[in-house]
């Protein structure tokens, strides 16, 4: 399998990465690794370097937390996916309401702890110059705003 490693200084739980390619290792799967941390074996001259990976086989991007020296010239990645760039796609496509985001742009009608706000209740009384009947002179009116 293609193991192509690259760099990104982009915080972890960034949607929007730009990943610069390093190279491109071919590599084995260690026994009983996972989809989501999976170990890989690759041949190399010298420490592979990057801090950031793309398997196109699993169609997945991943962090690279650790790079061992197995023997000689063979190093095993320990890889973890970032779940936010692989699925960004998606993520960003879905029809959905975002409570928080990083700009100052958010929604004032949803429900926040961390924003206080205060409202007054605004209350006045017109009269109708003919009203509606003899009975009910008056109308009372609620604006919400």
């Amino acid at each position: 399998m293609d193991l192509e490693l690259m760099t990104t200084s982009e915080p972890r739980n960034a949607l929007n990465k730009n990943p610069a390619a390093v190279t491109t290792l071919s590599g084995t799967l260690k026994e009983g690794s996972s989809v989501l941390d999976p170990v890989i074996t690759v041949q190399s001259a010298g420490k592979p370097g990057g801090n950031y990976a793309y398997i196109s086989d699993f169609g997945r991007y991943y962090y690279i937390h650790d790079i061992v020296n197995v023997y000689n010239n063979f190093w095993e990645i320990h890889l973890h996916v970032d779940v936010l760039y692989t699925y960004r796609a998606a993520i960003l496509a879905a029809p959905c309401i975002i409570t928080k985001t990083a700009s100052r742009k958010f929604n004032l009608y949803l429900p926040d702890p961390n924003f206080k706000c205060q409202q007054n209740d605004i209350v006045g009384m017109w009269e109708f110059p003919n009203g509606f009947d003899s009975i009910t002179p008056k109308f009372y009116m609620t604006f919400f705003g």
